[in-house]
This record gives structure tokens, C-alpha cells and sequence, in this order.
């Protein structure tokens, strides 16, 4: 997954911000990323968005990275960011869970 996040270039200019919460923010407090949460399944990585309302899965990373772009693009298309909180082209920060540490017997 690029270090730099991923820019989506399709959104509008939002006059306010509704969070899930139901209150309204000016469009300056708007948030620039879109947080995703990735961990191992069973066969698949899998990739949540904190932010939207998106799930998606690759067998790779790779695969995974594409497959997330898509997701958040199609979730956005049509859309106003600002329904969900969002300033005009966030980033994509994606946190990685990785599995506990198994320590050494001794």
C-alpha cells in the first residue's frame, strides 16, 4: 500500500459537516482522511472504513489496495463528502492489525 495514502479527486466543495453523531460542523472541521482498518481473516485481508460505511477484502495487499479505492470511489460517487464528514479529496490512512507476538519458552 503506497505511504502517501490514496487522493480521490471526485468529490464536491461541502458547505457543512453531519457526522453520525447528527451534529453539524462548519466545512473547516471537516476530516482530510478517511481512517481504514486492515487485518488478516481466515483467507482474505480485509479492509474497513472507520469513516464510511465500506468493507472490502483481496488475497493480497495489493489486491486489497486496488479493491479499497474502488470501494470508496463507488461509495462517493454520486455523493456529497460533507454527508459524511469529509473536506473536498481526503487521503486514505489505513492502520494494519498485526497478530499478537508469541513469545520464546525459556
Amino acid at each position: 500500500m503506497p505511504h502517501g495514502g490514496i487522493v480521490l479527486r471526485e468529490a464536491r466543495e461541502p458547505s457543512f459537516n453531519c457526522l453520525s453523531s447528527g451534529k453539524a460542523l462548519p466545512s473547516g472541521k471537516m476530516k482530510k482522511i478517511i481512517q481504514v482498518h486492515i487485518f488478516k481473516g481466515e483467507t482474505h485481508f480485509v479492509a474497513e472504513c472507520i469513516d464510511l460505511p465500506v468493507v472490502t477484502q483481496g488475497k493480497t495487499l495489493d489486491e486489497l489496495a486496488q479493491n479499497l479505492r474502488e470501494a470508496i470511489a463507488l461509495q462517493l460517487e454520486g455523493e456529497n463528502p460533507a454527508d459524511f464528514g469529509l473536506a473536498d479529496n481526503p487521503s486514505i490512512l489505513a492502520s494494519f492489525e498485526l497478530e499478537p507476538l508469541v513469545h520464546a519458552e525459556t
